[in-house]
């Protein structure tokens, strides 16, 4: 028994590693090697901008992804049980269509002007990646992590060759579209979903019900990581938008890199029944030793990294750095218990957390802001991301005290 328990835990070991690989590796090649050549080509004004969009990109491309993945990951039991295929294709194009209109509007916003050709490419990344990252939920429910491994070298890939069409056109949006697509062809290629009829089942109703509420709750969520650039470019103006992001690079590529810990947490869970609250000790306890470890290690590797690959906007971003990575080692402490939450605990808690620590942020932001300017911005952020891990823990513990601790609400 011994034995296939330690069999078990090397295996989740594993997938946790080679997901953590996975993610980190594109997160990297952009972060540290293709924007900091945009940002060497790019003035104030127009790298702020391009950083503001990719935002909205995440915010929404991730959003609709992670409700459909999510909710296909948590209910296919069902599905398989009842010899049921369909439902979620007909979501995915549902949500396709959102999202063209939601990232149209937006571009046009933030740009102050309508350029078909800038909210063509937009839209376009943003479908590439929010159907990539659905299909990526195939070789989680075969628990093959390796397979998001090597979609994700073809992706970075991609981002080579669009880096070398952006030297050539200065727009920024090929290294993405080129990266997005490459991958998105890999994908459709490796796995079937896409094949599936676009039928709808009896289990439609259920199904659509359980992925509006991940998706209200994947929206607050990442608007939480994303939200920062969209407020500050109008209130303190393109310049802070990059000085802040090159101050928040280490500790969110930290975070990004944790956060695979949540899909393979979640699609082992999405297999059980209960969760010891000795179990959830341990891994927040993990979490936390790892969050500190990590907190010294940007401390000290920042300054020279980001004074070479940023040498415009780094004395800035190093005012910061201390508490903008404080923020994310407690959001990724956060990211590495939420699946416990989501599982056991019932569902509408990811939007309640979400919404507030959403509030929280932007209540606490405005106010700040006035105060002390940016650095008032990033306490702000601090603050609220603490407000939210302490509330996760208590939900968790108030819900193991009560008798129905292994059951999770089901919507």
């Amino acid at each position: 028994m011994k034995k296939l328990y330690i069999k078990k835990i090397r295996k989740i070991s594993g997938d946790m590693l080679v997901n953590i690989f996975a993610t980190i590796i594109p997160v990297l090649v952009l972060q540290f090697a293709l924007l900091p050549i945009v940002a060497g080509r790019y003035d104030d004004a127009n790298y702020g901008l391009a950083l503001v969009l990719i935002s909205l990109i995440t915010i929404s491309a991730q959003s609709f992804s992670v409700s459909l993945g999510n909710s296909r990951l948590l209910l296919n039991d069902t599905y398989v049980k009842l010899n049921k295929v369909g439902d979620f294709n007909v979501l995915l194009i549902a949500y396709c269509i959102i999202n063209i209109i939601l990232l149209s509007i937006g571009t046009y916003l933030y740009e102050g002007f309508l350029n078909p050709l800038n909210v063509g490419l937009i839209v376009s990344i943003s479908i590439f990646q929010l159907v990539r990252r659905y299909l990526l939920v195939s070789f989680r429910l075969k628990i093959y992590f390796k397979g998001i491994l090597y979609s994700n070298i073809i992706l970075v890939i991609g981002y080579m060759v669009g880096m070398i069409l952006f030297l050539l056109t200065d727009l920024w949006q090929l290294i993405y579209l080129t990266g997005e697509l490459i991958s998105l062809i890999y994908v459709m290629i490796k796995t079937k979903l896409l094949r599936e009829p676009f039928e709808i089942t009896q289990l439609f109703k259920r199904t659509t019900k359980h992925s509006l509420v991940i998706l209200i709750a994947a929206l607050l969520g990442t608007a939480n990581t994303q939200i920062d650039k969209l407020i500050l470019f109008p209130i303190l103006g393109a310049k802070m938008v990059a000085v802040y992001h090159i101050s928040t690079l280490f500790g969110k590529t930290l975070s990004m890199g944790v956060a695979p810990i949540n899909n393979v947490l979640l699609t082992y869970l999405s297999k059980m029944n209960h969760f010891k609250i000795g179990y959830f000790k341990m891994l927040l306890f993990t979490a936390s030793i790892l969050g500190v470890l990590s907190y010294y290690f940007v401390i000290l590797v920042s300054e020279p990294i980001l004074t070479f690959l940023y040498p415009s906007y780094a004395q800035e971003a190093l005012e910061l750095i201390y508490i903008t990575t404080s923020t994310a080692i407690i959001t990724m402490v956060s990211t590495v218990i939420n699946p416990v939450i989501m599982k056991f605990c019932n569902i509408t808690w990811q939007i309640w957390l979400n919404i507030i620590n959403i509030v929280t942020f932007v209540t606490m932001a405005f106010f700040l802001v006035q105060i002390n300017g940016i650095l008032g911005f990033c306490y702000a952020a601090l603050i609220a991301s603490i407000i939210k891990l302490i509330i996760m823990i208590a939900v968790y513990y108030k819900k193991a005290k009560t008798p129905a601790v292994t059951e999770r609400a089901v919507i």
